[in-house]
């Protein structure tokens, strides 16, 4: 009856500590999608302040991308060092200090929106994205609890769930409390408010509830450029090189494509910025249910198997966003959609992959140096993006393509000649 009692209590602990865990990648995942109804509109939209009346088109989207670039490059150099210090000194402290610092930066962009400045814009971006390397540590933490390469995969699922929910959720409070129309106290800082208060909630909730997953730390060595340094040491590894490049790729890929989609809506196809939320919670709800309807048929798969089928659909899917043009908008959307279904299938199975040729030891260090490697996808594909929008937004689409081509080349390469590990 002790023993009975005792492992009761473990198992109730370990449930409070994966609802921790779920609810700060949902917090991540919502603030992340919560410039996506706010930034394009803000920056493109002739009535705000952020830029001089006579400022260009061309100049404000290359601005937009810069802005986006902004949080990915600040997530390069923090995501590492919040990996590596999470294995020497716990997830808990980790948790606690990277949730207080996002906390702290929303507000500051909430700062920013309501007083016009461009400048504090970018620090905000630039703050948000030195903390977000606690999605590392959340995904690390479910490597901790995870038994198998079955029960991995299916939480790297759930949670890819989660952060679709957070996306729909995100994209739908952005889109009515930064709307005026709805309510004369709305505006576009209102959001970021009740993101940081979230994410104060969120850090009492880790307090009281989170059980750090591991007992054995190891040492930490401080260094700033530790993000440009593991990335030159795990690219002379030839498992862990061939994954996080094939991450990269797709990351700078699905980014791009993302972040450019209300551009292409706004521009080409001359929607009502209002109806931007509507496109945007289909999207949230496709890739929550996409990792949710198809994780039970896909766990005894290997996530390499899985890749190749996933990014070639995604490849042709982008390719054919570019040729489109003189349709209705629910046409692009619809083919999109198809591109966010294998997406979220290709994000989760990616981490997979490279979860599993890490070893168990340094979980935490080996996801957050993934998270550098989509950081710098994150740098790179707003940024050439943004150039390339400025000519014709839908070119950012055979760019995009490309991109997952190459994804999907090197995963062939990997396939061919790299033994891949199959268990934890």
């Amino acid at each position: 009856m002790c023993y009975l009692e005792v492992k009761n209590k473990d198992n109730r602990l370990r449930k409070y500590s994966k609802f921790s865990i779920y609810l700060t990648f949902f917090l991540d995942n919502f603030g992340t999608f919560l410039i996506y109804p706010i930034f394009t509109p803000l920056l493109l939209d002739g009535s705000t302040n952020f830029f001089k009346s006579t400022s260009q088109v061309v100049h404000n989207t290359f601005v937009l991308g810069l802005l986006i670039a902004a949080f990915p490059l600040s997530q390069f150099f923090g995501a590492p060092f919040i990996g590596a210090l999470s294995d020497s000194i716990g997830r808990k402290k980790v948790f606690t200090l990277t949730i207080s610092g996002l906390t702290l930066g929303y507000i500051l962009t909430a700062s920013a929106i309501l007083s016009n400045s461009i400048i504090l814009l970018f620090l905000g971006r630039v703050s948000t994205g030195l903390f977000a390397g606690n999605q590392s540590i959340c995904l690390a933490s479910l490597v901790d609890m995870s038994s198998s390469e079955e029960e991995r995969t299916k939480n790297f699922s759930k949670i890819a769930a989660v952060g679709g929910l957070a996306s729909i959720s995100s994209i739908s409070i952005g889109g009515i409390f930064s709307d005026p129309s709805f309510n004369k106290y709305f505006g576009p800082a209102i959001p970021f408010i009740i993101i940081a208060g979230l994410f104060f909630i969120n850090l009492i909730l880790i307090l009281l509830f989170f059980v750090d997953p591991i007992k054995k730390y190891n040492q930490l060595q401080i260094n700033p450029l530790i993000g440009i340094r593991n990335i030159i040491s795990t690219l002379k590894l030839k498992n862990l090189r061939y994954a996080y490049l094939i991450f990269f790729f797709y990351m700078m890929s699905w980014v791009t494509a993302t972040q450019f989609f209300p551009t292409l809506l706004l521009t080409k196809f001359h929607i009502n910025p209002k109806n931007l939320p509507i496109f945007f919670i289909f999207l949230g709800v496709i890739w929550g249910l996409s990792n949710f309807l198809f994780s039970k048929f896909l766990c005894g798969i290997h996530p390499s198997t899985t890749l190749k089928f996933t990014l070639s659909i995604l490849a042709c899917n982008l390719l054919l966003m570019f040729f489109i043009s003189n349709t209705p908008s629910y046409v692009p959307a619809t083919i999109f959609y198809i591109c966010v279904a294998v997406a979220a299938l290709c994000w989760s199975n990616s981490l997979s992959l490279v979860s599993l040729q890490a070893e168990s030891n340094i979980q935490g260090k080996a996801l957050g140096i993934n998270q550098s490697f989509s950081a710098l996808g994150g740098i790179f594909g707003p940024i050439i993006g943004g150039l390339v929008a400025s000519i014709d937004p839908s070119a950012v689409y055979s760019f995009s393509s490309l991109l997952v081509f190459a994804s999907l080349i090197i995963l062939l390469i990997f396939q061919k000649g790299t033994p891949l590990k199959n268990n934890s």
